[in-house]
């Protein structure tokens, strides 16, 4: 253990300091006129095409820290509407009980327009990963945003957890896959080539023969910036923290994030052209899943065995014999 809290330290080390290069890279790079495209809505800006895009992101608690790749690529884009193919690839650590493994996720995503900037989405996802051992879930998520004016936008989701069998019946498994759900409500607004979305989520998963439920809720902020002069219009760095309180910790659980996404469109730079954004596409916000813990595989307490209950005293003995214990 000893060697995981020093990993555990250098993580956090890393992540402060990195942040604060990061927050101090907008005064430094150079910013031109215009207006840079908002990478955080669900539909496209002006109706343009959407591109692809790959992000990294590291998240960390004072018990776990996890990496996170993602890829993006859209399907197929109408005129209101829109599928994009979505990928992750995820490994991490549980310093607590020296659990690590990898996974990943594979899913698609449907948009569409309701007017007046409103759009809907829908979404289903297959993860799967190893924690010392294979397993595997299904999901199928919801999303919706409004557009009061055009700075501010209000995100409202959820999504629902389908694992492909009960994993909890292990007690050698501290985290699998279970069956659950989660809901959000978001609000987010623009400062120049910046935003900043504030989020509260709850999330619920289902207790089992072995194992008792699960449930939390979780409040977060997250910062972006995406007025890099030279990269593709839409890219932009993350910073993110919060706090979660759920039913396994008993206390609150601070956690931060920090992340890179890349537009994958080689004709798009901002500042270019006299000081506008020339792009031939736009980059869209990603689903939320997985609010509680960031992946699929969250912890399990175990029942006592017997299916939780404590056993019943023995009952007294008295001159008379067990059960009884005679006249008063």
């Amino acid at each position: 253990m000893e060697i995981f809290d020093y990993g555990t330290r250098i993580a956090r080390a890393g992540i402060f300091a990195l942040s604060a290069a990061l927050i101090a890279v907008p005064s430094t790079v150079g910013q031109a006129d215009g207006p840079k495209p908002d990478p955080e809505h669900l539909l496209p800006e002006g109706g343009t095409s959407i591109v692809p895009d790959l992000s990294i992101t590291g998240r960390g608690t004072d018990d776990h820290f996890s990496g996170h790749g993602i890829f993006r690529l859209p399907l197929y884009q109408g005129v209101d509407s829109y599928w994009l193919l979505r990928g992750e690839a995820t490994g991490g650590t549980h310093f607590d009980t020296d659990q690590y493994g990898f996974g990943g996720d594979l899913g698609v995503i449907w948009r569409g327009a309701l007017g007046n900037g409103d759009a809907i989405g829908f979404n289903g996802f297959v993860d799967v990963g190893d924690y010392d051992k294979v397993m595997a879930a299904g999901s199928f998520g919801f999303e919706y945003e409004s557009q009061p004016n055009a700075t501010d936008n209000i995100r409202i989701g959820g999504n629902a957890y389908v694992p492909f069998e009960d994993y909890t019946d292990d007690p050698a498994l501290a985290h699998v896959p279970r069956l659950g759900g989660d809901l959000y409500v978001g609000m987010g607004r623009r400062f120049g080539d910046s935003r900043v979305d504030l989020f509260a989520s709850g999330f619920y998963y289902a207790p089992t023969d072995t194992a008792h439920d699960l449930h939390g809720v979780k409040v977060e902020g997250e910062y972006r910036y995406f007025g890099f002069d030279g990269l593709p219009a839409g890219s932009h760095v993350t910073l993110g923290g919060g706090m979660r309180y759920d039913s396994f910790d008993h206390e609150p659980k601070p956690y931060g994030q920090i992340g890179l996404t890349i537009a994958l469109d080689p004709v798009a730079k901002n500042g270019a052209e006299g000081g506008q954004s020339l792009r031939s596409g736009d980059r869209v916000a990603d689903v939320r899943r997985h609010l509680g813990f960031g992946n699929a595989f969250v912890p399990v307490e175990q029942k006592a065995a017997g299916g939780g209950a404590p056993p019943p005293p023995p009952p007294p003995v008295g001159p008379c014999g067990a059960g009884n214990i005679g006249p008063l």
